[in-house]
């Protein structure tokens, strides 16, 4: 018995000395702040759409996920999370974003291009 207390206390002055991964951080900035907060909002002017402010970047990340249209910024405005997808110009080196409202035949008058064009260029 007393071999077992002795191997346990030995396992226990051991525990958390290990050596623990440490986080990534996201292009520049820490995993952890140590001043300042990551805010999950809507858009950085948007003060009251604010679920919270995090030390954590996982765990701002984390929150903007269950959270739809939210985004992670920075202490200073950046968005940090999630990052726009680039967008590839199409053929004709026209680029355009569609937003809520959009039509097809709207976007092709406004960049001057049939409809037929899009749908080929989209297929």
């Amino acid at each position: 018995m007393d071999d077992f207390r002795r191997n346990v206390k030995a396992l226990m002055r051991t525990a958390g000395n290990e050596e623990k991964p440490k986080p990534v951080p996201s292009e520049g900035y820490p995993a952890k702040l140590t001043d300042g907060y990551y805010r999950v909002r809507k858009s950085w002017v948007d003060k009251k759409s604010q679920l919270g402010t995090y030390k954590v970047l996982a765990n701002a990340k984390k929150k903007a996920d269950e959270n739809k249209d939210y985004f992670v910024f920075a202490e200073n405005g950046t968005k940090m999370y999630p990052k726009e997808e680039s967008v590839q110009p199409s053929e004709t080196g026209q680029i355009h974003i569609v937003k809520s409202g959009d039509s097809l035949w709207k976007i092709a008058k406004d960049i001057s291009v049939t409809e037929a064009a899009i749908r080929k260029s989209s297929s």
